[in-house]
């Protein structure tokens, strides 16, 4: 979709796109984005006809509320446009959160909106500049900011936002933001549990279509109970699902977690081994398309399978380590609320189970209270730290990381700080950019990937939530088990830790894609930008590959790297 509007214009130009067909009297058009979830519920509730379109709904609600009330109602990544020619209008509708971006730039006297950059690049004709502040944030394992791309004047449009074009003026209008809420106070784990539950059953029945699609299962308890709460909402039902094993990295094998759920849930399970697919491999049946994301060919395959099995849509559990907390002690929330006696009775569960704190480290339990506050108390300090980028960042571009650096902050709240931690994880952008660089490659491939966790509805109930059912005596996610117990196999919700691929990237970078990983560090085209020294960049490599540190933050530079030299 490509639309150019000059405000001197008496109309906008459409280019690329099906724009719906006018509606009488006002004439009114209207171009949508992605899906809206609630759309059977917003039909019934208006008594609308059940084949109504989502641009015939959208349209509807537009004409009987406007634009910002109607954003209201809608649930799901829907972002939308209307051109209004009785009062010359272009109003922009952004979804809650940005899963259906938009995008924007200001050139040759016309304002362009797409929903992909690369559009603005090949059919506008803007130049593919790069963006300093976005290749540095990259660089260093920092977020780009929210508005920002990684080319220079093309931005994208917050989410949430309802956007007011007029030949004379220009009202931009945030309708909806992931907030701190309220603490839930209900009366025990029970309830917590039930209440997620009901409401998770709700939001994935409706985020998941009655066919051409797969549920993408892993060990971890995020993808496990989608399936779960699809399986309650329809329990007839066929439900196929994809599951990655790697039977030849036992430390990264997920088998048989992924086998016990889908038996406990009668899904249609497809396991496809993937322990030879790693990072940079140097052919497969992705090699044509640019390195920029970790694990790509695993996920290539995966979509690669999804359409051989007439699948055009995966589901996945992205969002849940932010929702309900996995990294995040409840122990601060506790201390501070002077809840010293439930306080002792969930370190002492530790101690005695072994979980985390091995006895007599009595100075593990208070480094666990402490650190999230400890956290909170550094963000705010943040500003007055001296802290250095990464050692192969060009020092040319020491003030725009230092710029970069700053507009990473996190923003100041008052409250508890393991609440405020999850928050700040939950509204962190970085999250978003690294799922929209998944749907790219996946829509190459023919594939939609939609991740029901992401709901707005689903954020705002875990935003309620007190720490300590996020965090609970040494078991994570806790809420999230509790509503799936019984549902799920015990040794899915009694997992301590969800099973991760470590195995798979070390074995790709360390031993398999050496050769192609050198080849990104030389003639680096990010070197003749100005942007890195490729001989610092060569030596955090070579310490890597000595097994003097595990950390893998040159990857990021790596996958830039890899996508300059698709520009050009």
């Amino acid at each position: 979709m490509l639309v150019s509007w000059a405000s001197s214009s008496p109309d906008p130009v459409l280019l690329d796109t099906e724009w719906s067909r006018p509606l009488q009297p006002n004439g009114l058009s209207l171009w949508s984005s992605g899906y809206v979830a609630n759309q059977d519920e917003l039909i019934s509730r208006y008594g609308l006809s059940k084949q109504l379109s989502t641009s015939d709904l959208l349209l509807f609600l537009f004409r009987k509320m406007g634009a910002t009330a109607s954003a209201k109602l809608v649930a799901g990544p829907c972002s939308w446009m209307v051109w209004d020619p009785a009062q010359k209008l272009l109003l922009v509708v952004s979804d809650r959160m940005g899963l259906a971006p938009l995008y924007y730039a200001q050139f040759k006297g016309c304002l362009w909106i797409a929903d992909d950059e690369n559009v603005l690049l090949t059919k506008a004709g803007i130049p593919r500049q790069s963006n300093p502040s976005a290749v540095v944030a990259q660089i260093d394992s920092l977020s780009m900011l929210e508005d920002e791309t990684i080319y220079k004047d093309i931005y994208k449009l917050t989410p949430g936002t309802v956007w007011t074009c007029g030949s004379d003026h220009s009202i931009r209008e945030i309708y909806w933001r992931a907030e701190l809420q309220p603490v839930l106070r209900l009366k025990d784990n029970r309830e917590y549990a039930e209440a997620l539950r009901a409401l998770l059953v709700q939001v994935v029945d409706e985020h998941v279509p009655r066919k051409q699609f797969a549920l993408t299962l892993s060990s971890g308890m995020d993808s496990s109970s989608i399936a779960g709460a699809l399986r309650l909402a329809r329990p007839s039902d066929r439900i196929p699902s994809i599951g990655q094993i790697m039977p030849a990295l036992p430390g990264s094998n997920e088998q048989e977690w992924i086998l016990a759920t889908s038996q406990k849930l009668n899904l249609d399970l497809t396991e496809l081994q993937v322990d030879q697919f790693w990072p940079l491999k140097p052919s497969g049946p992705c090699e044509n398309l640019p390195r920029i994301t970790a694990y790509q060919e695993i996920w290539g395959i995966t979509c690669l399978e999804a359409r051989k099995q007439g699948a055009r849509i995966l589901i996945t559990g992205a969002m849940g380590d932010q929702c309900f907390g996995s990294s995040i002690c409840s122990y601060s929330d506790l201390l501070l609320n002077s809840r010293w006696i439930e306080l002792g009775r969930q370190i002492r569960h530790e101690w005695v189970q072994g979980y985390y704190i091995r006895p007599p480290d009595w100075k593990t339990p208070l480094r666990r209270s402490l650190r999230p506050l400890k956290q909170y108390i550094d963000n705010l300090l943040l500003p007055l730290k001296q802290m250095k980028p990464v050692s192969w960042l060009h020092p040319s571009q020491q003030a725009v990381y230092e710029q970069v650096r700053y507009a990473n902050r996190r923003p100041f709240k008052i409250g508890l700080p393991a609440r405020v931690m999850r928050w700040w994880q939950i509204i962190d952008p970085g999250s978003l950019q690294n799922i929209l660089q998944f749907h790219k490659f996946a829509q190459r491939l023919g594939i939609e990937m939609r991740h029901p966790l992401w709901d707005h509805r689903i954020l705002e109930f875990v935003l309620q939530l007190p720490a300590e059912q996020t965090y609970q005596s040494g078991t994570q996610k806790i809420v999230l088990r509790n509503a799936m117990r019984g549902i799920l196999p015990d040794k899915v919700v009694e997992l301590r830790k969800k099973i991760v691929p470590f195995d798979l990237f070390h074995r790709g970078l360390r031993e398999r894609s050496v050769e192609q990983a050198m080849d990104l560090m030389t003639n680096m085209r990010l070197a003749d930008m100005g942007y890195v020294l490729p001989s610092e960049l060569q030596a955090a490599y070579q310490r890597y590959l000595r097994g003097e540190t595990n950390h893998q933050n040159f990857f990021y530079t790596l996958m830039l790297e890899s996508q300059v030299r698709a520009w050009y």
